[in-house]
């Protein structure tokens, strides 16, 4: 099966397919043996378009302003059978970010002398401090993630 979508390439918005919900492996072709199943990932990364900056600019400051409706279609065609293409309506709203931050990358590091030894991991540096923002009036929900098997 091969996976595409109507956004266009001059668009700074970005839309990918991926085997995985926890990175991101791109992928644009994929083979599903008989009876059996593939789920495939969508990873959107939408930004504002020039068109929205300017209306952004003219009004004021809400969050009910910052809010841009995003639509787009992905096709899922087949390659043995000639002029088969299902089509799947994707729908969002986006809204620009509400927590700003400090630094978007963290790196720890560390060293273990032997695997076979039991003890602590040395973990440099040892503290990371990273300022998180409120950008708008309401409360500010969020998590932290981390892919890592240090923490």
């Amino acid at each position: 099966f091969v996976l595409s979508h109507d956004l266009l390439p001059s668009a700074s918005s970005e839309l990918s397919f991926s085997l995985s919900n926890v990175t991101l492996r791109k992928v644009s072709a994929v083979t599903v043996p008989p009876l059996s199943r593939l789920r495939v990932f969508l990873y959107f990364r939408p930004t504002i378009e020039s068109e929205e900056a300017s209306l952004l600019e003219q009004s004021s400051t809400t969050e009910e302003a910052m809010r841009f409706p995003r639509k787009m279609q992905v096709y899922i065609s087949c390659r043995l059978v000639q002029n088969y293409v299902e089509v799947i309506h994707v729908r969002s709203i986006c809204r620009l970010a509400q927590m700003a931050v400090s630094s978007n990358d963290l790196f720890f590091g560390g060293r273990l002398e032997n695997s076979s030894e039991a003890g602590d991991l040395e973990v440099y540096p040892s503290e990371h401090r990273v300022k998180v923002t409120n950008l708008f009036a309401g409360p500010l929900d969020f998590a932290v993630r981390s892919c890592s098997d240090v923490f």
